[in-house]
């Protein structure tokens, strides 16, 4: 019996919660400080062309992490679900369905990608002074998409979560180092901040290949392929690959405007304020994260009343941490921009941006709980709804606020978003 499983429906829920949480806090963390690293790298030693010409590659970047995480959710809510019912060979035959998934369709986008790379690099909006930086990088990127996920859901859904957190936490150091070597050392320009990102993938790869054959309680007797199963991986993950796509493909709109109307500096300016809102971000995406398997385990043993007290727990964690990020935002925002220049245009570029972007942290907790919520406990079409709707709504006010006001479709979208999240939740509480 996996016991690390079973504590989920026994232990208390604030203190799993929080030792969920900080788990997969220091994961994303140092993810997210990875990232941040990752563009100090490029931004002071290649220069500010550079980064907007990798930045212009993020949709595609987030698009291939989303596919990834909808597989890894996907299975691991079917996963915790079995796990909570003792049925350790359907679990690992869920395992093995999903790696068939990943691995092939992989290797169909890498092979699409290469054939069209130039139409490709033109579409995100690749103008000529950063085209060379983005076609280097993106080349060596799709060469290494098969590599591109460690499925630390899955393993976050057996309750291993210092494993998990492993496997973010050595990769990621494996980018640093191979950073700071390619750029600074053997001066490879962005095809060196591609191959660090090609071996930190490389090194998730092999831990996860580690895992699941010393020290997963999942039994693998994989005989066929099982459509159906498929299918439920593929609807029940499908929310979280909304969320990022959907996020990739905002991204893109906002590149292409600010593109077609600005020059490079806003594209950088708008990268570097990712970096940061993707730090902001932490805290809730590491409570909505922890708190997936818990719903899950506990819905399908029908503890009804641990699932209520779950989500309100992970209310009051994000709210929180909400309210410190808007203060210390709104106080040292040109602060942290001059960590990645000196360029003072791109300063108060950034400042602008992240004074009207803050406002969206008001709302976001909520809807980031509450459509988790749906998603763990296979309520697909309100989870589905939830993330559509934001995700409409956004590049809905994108196009109509134009370039001047682009800024503030973000917390106004979040704002509709969350008082429809609350009403669908209210609707749905378990009995």
């Amino acid at each position: 019996m996996n016991n690390k499983a079973q504590e989920m429906g026994t232990k208390p829920i604030s203190k799993l919660l929080f030792e969920y949480s900080i788990t997969t806090f220091c994961a994303l963390l140092f993810s997210a400080l990875y990232n941040t690293i990752d563009v100090l790298f490029v931004s002071r030693g290649i220069g500010d062309k550079a980064m907007a010409g990798v930045s212009i590659i993020s949709p595609f970047m987030m698009l291939q992490g989303a596919f990834a995480q909808m597989i890894g959710l996907g299975a691991g809510t079917l996963i915790s679900s079995y796990l909570g019912k003792k049925e350790y060979k359907k679990a690992g035959n869920v395992t093995l369905n999903a790696m068939v998934i990943f691995y092939s369709t992989t290797a169909v986008i890498s092979v699409i990608c290469l054939i069209f790379l130039n139409r490709l690099i033109t579409l995100f909006g690749a103008t000529n002074d950063i085209r060379e930086y983005a076609k280097e990088y993106f080349t060596i990127i799709v060469l290494g998409n098969i590599f591109s996920t460690g499925f630390s859901s899955i393993i976050r859904a057996e309750g291993r979560m210092k494993y998990s957190l492993l496997i973010w936490l050595i990769p990621t150091g494996v980018n640093i180092v191979f950073d700071y070597i390619f750029i600074f050392v053997i001066k490879l320009g962005v095809a060196g901040v591609a191959l660090a990102t090609l071996m930190c993938q490389m090194t998730s790869f092999l831990m996860s290949i580690l895992f699941f054959v010393k020290f997963s309680s999942q039994k693998f007797e994989f005989k066929n392929i099982k459509l159906n199963e498929i299918k439920d991986i593929l609807t029940l993950g499908v929310n979280a690959l909304l969320q990022s796509a959907g996020l990739s493909i905002i991204i893109f709109i906002i590149n292409k405007i600010l593109a077609s109307e600005y020059d490079y500096t806003y594209i950088t300016s708008f990268s570097y304020v990712s970096k940061m809102a993707q730090i902001a971000i932490v805290p809730l995406n590491a409570v909505t994260t922890a708190l997936s398997p818990i719903i899950s385990f506990n819905y399908s043993s029908s503890k009804y009343k641990r699932v209520k007290i779950s989500v309100l727990y992970s209310l009051i964690y994000s709210y929180i941490c909400s309210v410190i990020e808007m203060t210390v935002l709104f106080i040292f925002s040109k602060k942290l921009a001059m960590i990645f220049t000196s360029n003072q245009t791109i300063i108060n570029q950034c400042n602008d941006i992240i004074n009207i972007l803050l406002i969206s942290l008001l709302f976001v907790p909520a809807v980031l709980i509450i459509s988790t919520y749906f998603q763990a406990i296979k309520n697909k079409k309100y989870a589905f709804l939830i993330t559509t709707f934001l995700l409409i709504t956004i590049s809905a006010f994108l196009f109509i606020l134009k370039s001047n006001c682009i800024w503030f479709a973000m917390p106004i979208s979040c704002f509709i978003t969350f008082l429809l999240s609350i009403y669908l939740y209210k609707k749905r509480l378990p009995n």
